[in-house]
């Protein structure tokens, strides 16, 4: 939320929710959303499993992604390019998290110096067919 404030973005606080980031959980935080009188236009969720639960509920509320809400995941979870429509993701580097993970270990364990105590790895959003250009 404080970056959409930075960015002079509106924000309807009731939007922000949390939950387990299971598949039910988004099932469950989109059809509250559905029940708003004010839609989102747009839903980014925590993970992918969160908006496949969130594209079910669209789904089954007789709505449809794109065309009635965008949706956007986060993980780049192989089967989401294969929902429908197909799901706009955020694609983390695990290969090289898990080097840098792995080599934190290891300096450790062999008492070496940790040189940084924060990291900062790119991300690549994969843009597919779940959103809506506005």
């Amino acid at each position: 939320m404080d970056s959409l404030k930075k960015a002079s973005i509106p924000a309807n606080p009731a939007y922000f929710l949390t939950g387990d980031y299971s598949l039910e959980s988004g099932l469950k935080n989109m059809e509250y959303l559905l029940s708003l009188s004010d839609l989102p236009t747009l839903v980014f969720c925590g993970n992918d499993d969160i908006a496949i639960g969130a594209l079910r509920a669209v789904h089954s509320a007789g709505l449809r992604v794109p065309q009635n809400i965008s949706l956007i995941g986060f993980d780049d979870s192989p089967v989401v390019s294969y929902l429908n429509p197909p799901l706009t993701t955020v694609h983390k580097p695990l290969k090289e998290m898990c080097q840098v993970g792995t080599k934190l270990l290891l300096d450790l364990i062999e008492d070496r110096p940790i040189e940084q105590s924060k990291m900062e790895l790119s991300t690549l959003l994969m843009l597919r067919e779940s959103i809506n250009y506005l």
